[in-house]
C-alpha cells in the first residue's frame, strides 16, 4: 500500500488523524466530459523492474519530451531506498530512458519522494536520508546514462529529522528544496520549516538563501509544498495554526537581485481548523493556486471535502478571486491533494474519493475570469484509489501518478499516465488513439 499515512507532516502538539490510507488501483481509465478542450490519455508508464509496493508514481515531473516518475519505496539492494524512472517521448509513445538511484543509498531514505525536471536537469529529494538530501542528475551521452552531478548541501546544518528534500522545484537557474520540519530556532518547539534556494554557477550550484516565514510558529511545516516561477516563490505551510489549529497558510517570496524577501501571506476566511490550506500549491505568473484538501466545500458545506483557492497578483498584493471545488464533493478529504497550473488551466486531484472514483479535475479560466470557472473535465480511473497522488503539467500535456497501481501482478507497484489536450491530434499525448473528444487509451 502506498503509505500516504506517512506523509511528512509532523505534528508538534495535539493530534491529527493519519492521512488517509491509500488502497489498490486498477482498471480502465476514461476521460469524462468536454466543455473546453478535450483531454486524451496516452501511454501508461511502468517501471521495467516493477515490484511489490514500489509506489512508482508517488512523485512525477514533466518537461517537454522528458518525464520523471519517483518510486520512493523501491528497495534496490536494501529496503525503501527509492529510485526514479525517466521516460522520453518518441513519436507517439514514451520510451523508458533510464533509472537513477541515490549515489549514497540508505535503507528508508525514500529517494524519489520528490522530483523536479527542467530540460535535462533532474532534481530528486530523499527526505529520510538522515536530515534529508537532494541531488541533481543530468544525462551523460558518452555512456548513455543519467548520472549524479551534485548533492545540494545547505550551509545551515542538518542534525537529523528536518525532512530536507520533502519537496523540490526548479525554474531556470534556480532550485528550491523544502525542509518542512526544519528547526529555525524561532520558536521553542521547532518544526517551523524552511525552503533552501540554490542557483547555478560555474560549475556548481550554490545556496543563495534560506526562506522562512516572518511569523513562524512551531510545527508550521513551511516547505511541505512549493513552486517557483522566475523570481517568485509560493510555499505552503499546511499545519500553520495562526487562526485555528492546522488551518494552514501559504507565503510568497520575491527575489530582487540576489536578495529574497517575504512578499505576502495567503489565506482565506473560508478555512477552519484542520483544513490544511497550503497542502498543495502551484504558481504561474501572476496567478497562484493553493489547495486545502481538508477544507469545507461551499455549497453544500461538506466538512473535509477539500477546495482550491485562486489568487491573482496586483503589485505586491495577492487577491483571492475564486474557490474551485468538485462538482460532486465528498467528505473524505482528498480534493486538492495535488495541484498544477499552467496558462489558464488548473489540474486538481482527488486521489482518495471512492464515490464514484478518484480523479483529476480540469478547470479552465474563462474569458470572464477564474470566478466563473467550473469543472470542465475529469480524468478518472474507474476502480480503486491513489490516481492523482501526484500531478505535473507542461503546456497542454500532463502526467498523473498512481502509486497503488497493480503492475504485472505486483500490488502497489505503481504507474503514471500521460494526458494531453492538444487539439491537433489525440496522439500528441503518446499512444495515438482516436481523434474525438474524450477518447483515451486503455492499459
Amino acid at each position: 500500500m502506498f503509505k500516504a499515512a506517512r506523509q511528512r507532516l509532523t505534528i508538534h502538539s495535539g493530534s491529527l488523524a493519519a492521512f488517509l490510507a491509500i488502497g489498490v488501483l486498477c482498471g480502465p481509465v476514461q476521460a469524462l466530459g468536454e466543455r473546453y478542450s478535450p483531454w486524451y490519455e496516452g501511454d501508461r508508464l511502468v517501471a521495467p523492474d516493477a515490484d511489490y509496493s514500489d509506489a512508482n508514481g508517488a512523485s512525477v515531473a514533466l518537461s517537454g519530451d522528458l518525464c520523471a516518475v519517483g518510486a520512493p519505496f523501491e528497495d534496490g539492494a536494501g529496503s525503501n531506498r527509492g529510485a526514479v524512472y525517466l521516460y522520453k517521448r518518441s513519436g507517439t509513445h514514451w520510451i523508458f530512458e533510464g533509472k537513477v538511484q541515490s549515489p549514497n543509498p540508505a535503507d528508508g531514505a525514500e529517494f524519489g519522494y520528490s522530483v523536479a525536471l527542467q530540460g535535462e536537469t533532474l532534481v530528486v529529494g530523499a527526505w529520510n536520508d538522515g536530515g534529508g538530501s537532494a541531488y541533481i542528475f543530468e544525462p551523460e551521452p558518452s555512456i548513455g546514462l543519467w548520472v549524479p552531478r551534485q548533492r545540494l548541501i545547505p550551509t545551515q546544518p542538518l542534525n537529523g529529522g528536518e525532512h530536507y528534500g520533502v519537496s523540490v522545484a526548479i525554474d531556470g537557474d534556480t532550485i528550491l528544496v523544502g525542509a518542512n520540519v526544519y528547526y529555525t530556532g524561532a520558536t521553542p518547539t521547532g518544526g517551523e520549516g524552511a525552503v533552501f534556494v540554490f542557483v547555478s554557477g560555474d560549475p556548481d550550484w550554490t545556496q543563495q538563501a534560506m526562506l522562512t516565514a516572518s511569523d513562524p510558529m512551531g510545527g508550521d511545516t513551511l516547505g511541505w509544498a512549493l513552486d517557483i516561477d522566475g523570481d517568485r516563490v509560493l510555499v505552503g505551510a499546511p499545519l500553520a495554526s495562526h487562526s485555528s489549529s492546522y488551518a494552514g497558510r501559504a507565503y510568497t517570496f520575491v527575489r530582487s537581485g540576489t536578495a529574497w524577501s517575504q512578499e505576502a501571506v495567503l489565506t482565506t476566511n473560508l478555512i477552519d481548523a484542520i483544513d490544511l490550506f497550503g497542502f498543495s500549491v502551484a504558481l504561474d505568473g501572476d496567478t497562484a493556486l493553493v489547495g486545502a484538501n481538508k477544507g469545507w466545500h461551499a455549497p453544500p458545506h461538506l466538512s473535509e471535502a477539500g477546495a482550491a483557492f485562486v489568487y491573482e497578483r496586483s503589485g505586491s498584493s495577492w487577491n483571492e478571486v475564486a474557490e474551485l471545488t468538485a462538482s460532486v464533493p465528498n467528505h473524505e478529504g482528498g480534493f486538492a491533494w495535488a495541484v498544477a497550473l499552467r496558462d489558464g488551466v488548473a489540474l486538481i486531484s482527488d486521489p482518495i474519493f471512492t464515490n464514484p472514483e478518484p480523479g483529476v479535475y480540469v478547470f479552465e479560466r474563462p474569458a470572464t475570469g477564474w470566478a466563473d470557472a467550473n469543472e470542465n473535465t475529469k480524468l478518472v480511473r474507474t476502480i480503486g484509489i491513489s490516481f492523482g497522488v501526484s500531478i505535473d503539467m507542461d503546456g497542454r500535456r500532463a502526467i498523473v501518478g498512481a502509486p497503488d497501481d497493480v503492475v504485472g501482478g505486483f500490488d502497489h507497484a505503481g504507474a503514471a499516465y500521460i494526458y494531453s489536450s492538444l487539439l491537433s491530434s489525440a496522439s500528441s499525448a503518446g499512444g495515438g488513439y482516436g481523434t474525438g473528444p474524450g477518447l483515451c487509451r486503455h492499459p
